[in-house]
């Protein structure tokens, strides 16, 4: 929906060779976390322990949005307590078990903030999402009247 430039990884931060180490030497390359960017949003998915949100925070002043996902017996339970329970001054944004789309909502607003073009996009958005809720309810209500 809209017009977001984006860089996409898989990162595992618990597995061998693919800890948190190997996580901030690929993904934060500089001395500065925040390194080679000149602003953006950070939308981290895990399941199960989460840590993955908290250990890209702890490194970037960047946002970070954790998207608890829903990969074992506890339906995501356990992987939205661990996204969303950080200690103090590393904040996770978290959205919905499975809220993808919300994640991606928030950092366009995010983002949005310094962006007149995206905040114009999501105006409209939320514009269509409105006059949609009037044309059911209009709907509706016709059918009550019935």
């Amino acid at each position: 929906r809209h017009t977001v430039p984006v860089h996409v990884n898989k990162l595992v931060g618990h597995s061998p060779g693919h800890g948190s180490m190997w996580i901030t030497e690929v993904f934060f390359p500089g001395p500065d976390p925040a390194y080679g960017a000149s602003g953006g949003v950070i939308i981290a998915a895990a399941g199960k322990a989460a840590h993955l949100g908290g250990v890209l925070a702890a490194h970037t002043t960047l946002p970070v949005i954790g998207i608890p996902i829903k990969s074992s017996t506890l339906d995501g339970l356990d992987a939205l307590l661990a996204t969303v329970q950080m200690p103090s001054v590393i904040p996770v944004a978290t959205v919905a078990i499975n809220g993808a789309e919300n994640a991606a909502i928030l950092a366009v607003q995010m983002l949005a903030l310094s962006d007149e073009k995206l905040a114009a996009q999501l105006d409209e958005m939320k514009d269509k999402m409105n006059r949609a809720v009037i044309e059911k309810d209009a709907k509706l209500q016709q059918e009550l009247a019935e």
